[in-house]
């Protein structure tokens, strides 16, 4: 298992590199939460880059054109419907189709995102005998802004899944991956991590011409925030964010990119705020290297998360950033040189980071350039793609070789046994 040894430290600091022939495997990656956020972009990045090297994807997504029609040129997609938050008869209806797809196809991997998808997408492929079996934790579901009982049943699930019905969680902070393992939540031979890795070969996009296409002033402040629209992201701390700016800025403008169910309060909100024509709902949107190029500050409000792609493009765009310091976003800015971190809930020390970096351009700029270059040299996309390559071929031998088989593997061995006639090896 050698190609593992990098990934499975933790570190990233060491190229991951692949030694042996490359099995061109049959992944399928398995998405459980609708809308566009961080498992989409993965998915989208990471398995596009393994097509190219010979993997051959599949996608389960939601009936999204937008996924569909994103996924489709590199992968074969799989619509299966699937609701937001728990919805008994709909949740057992996608476990259903994808149970039956999985044993349909003989796919050499499965890789799952989200929680729902890590919950029925693990029990699925357990119990349809894929070799390997991989559950991406973006962020884990359980945490302390949840009520007790659901965060220990999260919990307990989550420790029999892990032991049960999975061969390597990953994780996309080394803070999450300690976090888990002392606790006791994952053992820690089944969990490692690969950071988030974002595509620096992509020329940056021209100031001028991204805030003339959005109709932003040319000469004004600008600060953005990207992301779903949901309680994780604490939108509504973002426009008291604002609130406090225009105070004594009253020429910045704020946009936010993203949609979801928190909507139409936050623009209940703003207008309660009194910020009509300082802050500007932009909704779903594909461009958002040009939204970034249009900023000067980038803002993230989040009570919880992995590590944010949208702080790695923002960085990777050359923005400053001024972020809550949860989770593994710590891992990435590095405070007082990239951009600024607050305590998540402290709009006043956010307001106090943005503030000081609209009045300090010069200081602004330099932080952006230090993000561009930190993501360069520790979350680009190459290294990632490598680095899931790595885990998936030494998982894959793993299986290949008939050592002792526990999980998926053994129920793959005991159907094949009793299909061909002959006896299990190893």
């Amino acid at each position: 298992m050698s190609c593992f040894c990098a990934v499975e430290s933790g570190s990233h600091d060491t190229p991951v590199s692949q030694a042996k022939p490359l099995h061109k495997l049959r992944v399928l990656y398995v998405l459980g939460v609708p809308g566009v956020g961080g498992a989409q972009t993965h998915i989208g990045t990471v398995g596009q880059r393994l097509s190219r090297l010979g993997y051959r994807p599949a996608v389960v997504c939601n009936e999204e054109s937008g996924l569909i029609a994103r996924y489709s040129p590199w992968a074969t997609v799989f619509p299966i419907p699937i609701a937001y938050g728990f919805s008994p008869g709909e949740d057992v209806a996608f476990f259903s189709r994808l149970l039956r797809l999985l044993r349909r196809e003989r796919f050499d991997v499965v890789q799952l995102s989200a929680a729902k998808a890590g919950l029925y997408g693990r029990l699925a492929a357990r119990l349809a005998g894929v070799p390997v079996i991989i559950y991406r934790a973006g962020g884990f579901p359980f945490h302390e802004f949840m009520k007790f009982p659901l965060r220990r049943t999260l919990i307990l699930l989550e420790k029999i899944l892990s032991r049960w019905a999975t061969d390597m969680v990953i994780s996309v902070s080394d803070e999450d991956r300690r976090a888990v393992v002392a606790a006791g939540v994952i053992p820690a031979h089944r969990i490692t991590t690969i950071p988030n890795g974002v595509d620096v070969s992509r020329p940056l996009q021209d100031r001028t011409s991204s805030r003339q296409a959005l109709g932003l002033a040319a000469d004004a402040p600008v600060v953005g925030m990207v992301g779903r629209l949901s309680p994780q992201k604490a939108p509504a701390d973002f426009l008291r964010l604002a609130a406090r700016i225009v105070r004594t800025m009253p020429d910045v403008t704020f946009v936010v990119a993203g949609d979801g169910p928190l909507r139409e309060g936050l623009e209940l909100l703003a207008a309660d705020l009194s910020l009509a024509g300082r802050v500007r709902f932009l909704g779903m949107r594909d461009d958002i290297p040009m939204i970034l190029a249009a900023l000067d500050v980038f803002v993230l409000t989040s009570l919880w998360e992995g590590a944010p792609f949208s702080v790695l493009e923002a960085m990777a765009a050359a923005r400053p950033v001024v972020a809550t310091a949860v989770n593994g976003v710590p891992e990435v800015i590095q405070h007082g040189q990239t951009g600024w971190l607050a305590a998540p809930g402290d709009v006043e020390q956010q307001a106090m980071h943005l503030e000081a970096l609209l009045k300090d351009p010069i200081t602004a700029r330099k932080m952006g350039q230090a993000g561009r270059r930190r993501v360069e040299e520790r979350f680009s996309l190459e290294d990632s793609v490598m680095r899931y390559s790595a885990l998936y071929q030494s998982l894959y031998e793993d299986k290949k070789q008939h050592r002792p088989r526990t999980g998926a593997s053994s129920i793959r061995a005991e159907r094949n046994a009793r299909e061909t006639g002959q006896p299990e090896v190893g």
